[in-house]
């Protein structure tokens, strides 16, 4: 169960990363085609107030792409932690009922007739 949830994990992860990846690109792509605009743009005055607009906005993208990468590395992390504590919490309550059961047959003496275990 806890391979599972590791798996899972490491899964969502590299899914995020990917997506944060793929936005990266498209930033750098709309920062190419800004510089493209400049170069063939003739107005020198224009061109660099185009090219600083275009340098404040893929800024403002990246960091946004980057929070939300982070955003969701944390809510997987989050819900992966959730997950191995119920895990953890089932397997101390499967153990207490076992050691229940044998509190209960050592007291007795004996085992009970309807366990085929033995």
């Amino acid at each position: 169960m806890k391979i599972t949830i590791l798996e899972w994990e490491s899964n969502k992860k590299s899914k995020a990363k990917q997506h944060l990846e793929r936005k990266q690109v498209s930033n750098y792509l709309l920062f190419f085609t800004i510089i493209v605009i400049i170069i063939r743009s003739c107005h020198q005055l224009a061109s660099w107030s185009e090219f600083c607009r275009g340098i404040r906005i893929l800024e403002r993208r990246q960091a946004r792409a980057l929070s939300e990468y982070r955003d969701e590395v944390l809510r997987i992390d989050k819900f992966a932690e959730e997950a191995k504590a119920i895990m953890e919490e089932r397997k101390r309550n499967d153990e207490l009922v076992v050691l229940e059961k044998e509190k209960r047959m050592r007291s007795m003496g004996r085992v009970p007739r309807r366990c085929l275990c033995f």
